[in-house]
């Protein structure tokens, strides 16, 4: 299998092509039984991002801007689907300056500040799911909510019951998040 931009080549053991798929650029590649599923980004209006969890050979996907997570199996079938009722918080001018402050001063992006200030694009609302997160005991989804310095969660079984929401403290640090900070450049 090669990465390209635009398409991802499959070949044999021995070299020999088999076929291609277009497809946005695929970023990173993650084992599940006796194959593997590439991600890319998913570009909804004018926000991209990507979130993706493979937990039990399932593989777990929020593909839009509202808390919906899809289920699906190894081959890429979907199982069931999450949808929970959210209402989504505005993107704040707050926000907004302290992500181009980033840009404009971390060594490892200073250099497209420019082309991300002029070309980069935020959206009006955050999206419902921040991150996520599986495990055995369930479904754990960081929202953009916030209140008294804590970050609000959402927890559910691992077939999408609603269990409890809860604040917890959180350290939101930038250099870490900063796939969920890039604007999009529709």
């Amino acid at each position: 299998m090669i990465n390209s931009l635009g398409k991802v080549s499959y070949f044999t053991k021995q070299g020999e092509f088999i076929k291609e798929l277009k497809t946005g650029t695929v970023s990173d590649f993650y084992p599940i039984d006796d194959s593997f599923i590439g991600t890319n980004e998913i570009i909804e209006g004018k926000t991209t991002f990507q979130t993706l969890n493979i937990y039990d050979g399932k593989v777990f996907s929020a593909p839009g801007s509202d808390m919906i997570i899809n289920v699906m199996d190894g081959n890429g079938k979907l199982l069931y689907t999450l949808n929970h009722p959210y209402e989504k918080f505005n993107v704040t001018e707050s926000y907004k300056q302290t992500t181009l402050d980033f840009f404009k001063t971390d060594p490892r992006w200073r250099m497209n500040f420019q082309l991300i200030k002029t070309m980069g694009r935020f959206p009006e609302k955050f999206h419902a799911v921040r991150y996520f997160q599986v495990d055995e005991s369930g479904i754990y989804v960081q929202t953009y909510g916030e209140k008294e310095g804590k970050s609000e969660f959402y927890r559910f079984d691992l077939k999408g019951k609603f269990i409890a929401k809860v604040y917890i403290p959180f350290i939101d640090d930038i250099g870490n998040i900063i796939d969920r900070r890039i604007p999009n450049f529709n």
